[in-house]
């Protein structure tokens, strides 16, 4: 059976007023952070897909297990840092913090959040390539290895959509389910083939809001057994 989502909830962090803002953490002790970067993604998505992607599935989450989603973090994706690719990067792909910084970055957040009686924060990547996983990883074991009552949770979004793709049919298709306004699909033409790699079973035009539909939906099973396990074991004082 397909989870139902009340879509009139309000879970975003930067939207509550104060008292609501405390209440809500206190409530069931669980925040969210999205995670990614500002890239191209052919011409037919958003520059800021990867972090988008990232925040409206963490409503999702949160909207159905329960707590709070903070506003996302668009500097916080990464890819190889070499001198002889950054300028390249920077001006098309878009790092804009190196690994060092963003991962400084994430890790302090974390830790702040987990300073307002926060029981576990969920750290939820939409932007994936090896730098980027080897950085939350890093990021959750320092501070699940520091923290008695306070845990970090790694969401890679790819691990639920056959491994992902850069703008094809996995990540058109989650974003024609989560925010299809912002996804054109008559402005996908030859070069975005040649720059992203598609072919075949990735060509976004087999996109769709039905195929991201099922992929959020396996997001978020998994996600609920997940986060319930961990918050049971802190509530009996099981670190």
């Amino acid at each position: 059976m397909d989870i139902r989502i009340d879509f009139t909830k309000n879970v975003r962090y930067e939207l509550m007023y104060g008292y609501q803002a405390k209440a809500e953490l206190d409530k069931y002790g669980v925040a969210y952070l999205p995670l990614g970067c500002l890239e191209m993604h052919g011409s037919h998505l958003p520059m800021g897909l990867d972090v988008i992607k990232a925040h409206e599935m963490c409503c999702l989450m949160a909207r159905h297990i329960g707590g709070v989603v903070f506003p996302p973090h668009y500097y916080s994706g990464i890819h190889k840092n070499e001198k002889d690719v950054e300028e390249a990067l920077v001006a098309k792909w878009g790092n804009l913090y190196n690994e060092e910084t963003a991962m400084g970055s994430v890790s302090e957040t974390v830790r702040q959040i987990g300073r307002m009686n926060v029981r576990l924060c969920v750290l939820y990547t939409g932007h994936y390539p090896p730098a980027q996983l080897e950085m939350v990883r890093n990021v959750a074991k320092e501070i699940n290895e520091s923290e008695n009552n306070f845990r970090v949770l790694n969401c890679v979004e790819a691990d639920f959509c056959g491994g992902g793709d850069h703008a094809g049919v996995v990540e058109t298709s989650l974003l024609l389910y989560l925010r299809r306004d912002l996804v054109n699909m008559a402005a996908i033409y030859e070069q975005g083939y040649k720059n992203h790699y598609w072919n075949g079973e990735n060509d976004p035009k087999l996109a769709s809001s039905a195929k991201g539909e099922r992929y959020a939906q396996k997001i978020l099973r998994y996600m609920e057994r997940e986060i319930g396990n961990i918050i049971n074991k802190t509530k009996k004082g099981g670190g």
